[in-house]
């Protein structure tokens, strides 16, 4: 029992780090690059206008 248990803490730790919840600021990224790859088609209805804004905060 001793031995499984020091064979599988590593693969816990690592399960471990995996599985925390991203933070805000790595949400707020993960959805710019979603709406910057997504054709404007496929673009939920409320989503805003975000691509003449981007246009805007680029120039």
């Amino acid at each position: 029992n001793h031995l499984v248990h020091i064979l599988i803490t590593p693969g816990l730790w690592l399960q471990y780090l995996t599985t925390r919840p991203p933070a805000d600021e790595m949400v707020e990224v993960a959805i710019e690059s979603l709406k910057a790859v997504l054709p404007a088609e496929d673009i939920p209805a409320g989503s805003g206008n975000y691509r003449n804004e981007q246009k805007e905060t680029t120039c």
